[in-house]
């Protein structure tokens, strides 16, 4: 995922904007699962404005969505 890379060079806001589009389109378990922790990192790594930012309230949004259907 190109959310890894923007990730990696502390690009948060660009990591979280691939992440919730990705989530969606991910319909293999694998990718899916690095989607989430991908958001999960970006989020606990970022600033925490980040959370408040339209993709910041996305990614919580997809993450819930996907806790409910485990």
């Amino acid at each position: 995922l190109r959310g890894n890379a923007y990730r990696a060079k502390r690009d948060f806001q660009s990591a979280l904007a691939d992440y919730v589009e990705a989530m969606p389109l991910a319909d293999d378990e694998a990718v899916r699962r690095s989607t989430e922790t991908g958001i999960m990192r970006a989020l606990t790594q970022g600033p925490p404005e980040l959370r408040t930012t339209p993709n910041g309230k996305k990614a919580i949004h997809l993450l819930e969505k996907s806790l409910q259907k485990s």
